[in-house]
């Protein structure tokens, strides 16, 4: 893919809109979901302007962080009640991050 092809696929086109699916507001750009306004359907605290991704079931996640040279992806095994991946997803991304400095 062309560097104009993903600049214009990760430009933030909707920007706190309200997502349906997930009942909170999110930034969006040309199919990824990019680090958002809402802090909980973001990439971890350490995460640059510039990511972008997208989540999936269980609290999965695949995204990549032009800034940091870094791709990852998570996905949890077996499902949990819905507050155990909503702490730990945040925990182990930020962990990733302060383990790269």
């Amino acid at each position: 893919m062309s560097a104009p092809v993903l600049e214009a696929m990760t430009t933030r086109h909707l920007c706190g809109v309200l997502d349906e699916y997930l009942q909170e507001t999110v930034d969006r750009g040309l199919g990824f979901m990019l680090g958002s306004s809402n802090p909980a359907h973001g990439y971890g605290a350490f995460a640059s302007p510039r990511t972008f991704g997208h989540g999936g079931r269980t609290w999965s996640v695949g995204f990549a962080d032009p800034a940091r040279d870094l791709a990852i992806a998570v996905y949890w095994n077996g499902m949990a009640d819905a507050e155990t991946p909503a702490r730990r997803l945040p925990d182990l991304l930020n962990a990733v991050y302060l383990d790269l400095d």
